[in-house]
């Protein structure tokens, strides 16, 4: 058996690892992420594309962010936006901590019982399904905010044509499709809500309908590498790998993965490809690229962090690590015990 390929000018397209371009230029990503500001209240999302990336973070680090958050919470958290408090549980999560007891507040209650969602935009709710689901986390049936009514909310949003809205239902934007579509994919094939699946399946034909023959996005007339990621973010959510011809998403030899490529400057990633790389863009290219990397090595979605330790269990790990560490390079008959106490404790 054999392939033959025809293109333009004869010249027949390479084979190429699009996992191995997204994963280099995660790198490349995360590269320049570890030199922005990692310490403080509002620079989640780069701490959490870092953690996510599986790159370590200091331990001070950590703890200075952690510190930041305790001092917001202490001081504001009451006017929070249900946003904000969503960033930070995310954030929250990816690290192993617990988002239920921050200087005595539990976070996901403030949440789930926020009485400004049914009046906010959009992002709300959605972000607020996202970071309650990373955990797989309880919510009371008396609560203001119960997954179904979370849900219900973000439908409320779709328009005509498959998109979602920021502020209503009557006009949308590939950013906001694609973030509804991340909160909604855990629930694209579960029976107990069977409105989910057509109203995902409606804002997938949306996307194809308004992809470029860079197999990019546009938002408000320009292409964009941010509005791209939120979409490689959804779609690698769904289990859809957008670099697969046959799944509607390749356009002329192009695909989403390598799209963002073209965004990529010396340092960082562009919002648009004319101009100097910047935080935000780095931001979401980096994290839609590893949503897409864990889709394709069969990892948990993006926000779904049962795959993070918790303090509890990192504790563990570092106690036996070190017990390890203590049996030396040198084994002899003495090393006996040490040898013991490590496997005991692994």
């Amino acid at each position: 058996e054999f392939t033959v390929r025809v293109a333009k000018e004869e010249v027949a397209p390479e084979e190429v690892d699009y996992l191995k371009v997204a994963k280099e230029d995660i790198e490349h990503g995360t590269a320049y992420l570890s030199k922005q500001s990692l310490e403080k209240y509002g620079n989640e999302w780069n701490l959490f594309t870092l953690l996510r990336s599986g790159k370590e973070v200091s331990q001070e680090t950590l703890d200075k962010y952690y510190a930041s958050v305790e001092k917001q919470v202490k001081e504001k958290v009451d006017k929070m936006r249900a946003t904000d408090l969503a960033r930070v549980i995310i954030t929250l999560e990816a690290m192993g901590k617990n988002p239920q007891n921050v200087s005595d507040v539990n976070l996901f209650e403030k949440l789930y019982n926020s009485k400004s969602m049914a009046s906010d935009t959009s992002n709300c709710p959605i972000w607020a399904l996202i970071a309650l689901d990373g955990w797989k986390s309880e919510i009371p049936s008396d609560a203001l905010w119960t997954r179904e009514k979370l849900i219900e909310q973000i439908l409320s949003f779709q328009t005509e044509q498959g998109g979602f809205g920021l502020f209503d239902n009557k006009s949308s934007s590939i950013d906001m499709t694609g973030m509804a579509l991340q909160s909604l994919a855990p629930y694209y094939n579960d029976p107990a809500y069977p409105d989910v699946k057509p109203a995902v399946d409606k804002a997938l034909k949306h996307f194809k309908d308004n992809i470029t023959v860079n197999a990019g996005f546009l938002d408000f007339g320009s292409e964009n590498s941010c509005t791209t990621a939120q979409v490689l973010t959804a779609v690698s959510a769904l289990n859809i790998d957008p670099t697969v011809k046959e799944n509607g998403f390749v356009q002329n030899g192009n695909n989403m993965v390598s799209n963002l490529h073209t965004y990529k400057k010396d340092a960082g990633f562009a919002w648009q490809t004319a101009l100097q790389a910047q935080e935000m863009a780095t931001q979401q290219v980096t994290y839609g690229l590893i949503a897409y990397q864990r889709m394709a090595e069969g990892g948990t979605r993006l926000y779904d962090f049962t795959d993070v330790l918790d303090e509890t269990d990192q504790k563990a790990v570092k106690e036996v690590e070190e017990k390890i560490n203590a049996i030396g390079s040198k084994i002899t008959l003495n090393s006996k015990k040490s040898i013991q106490e490590a496997r005991a404790a692994y």
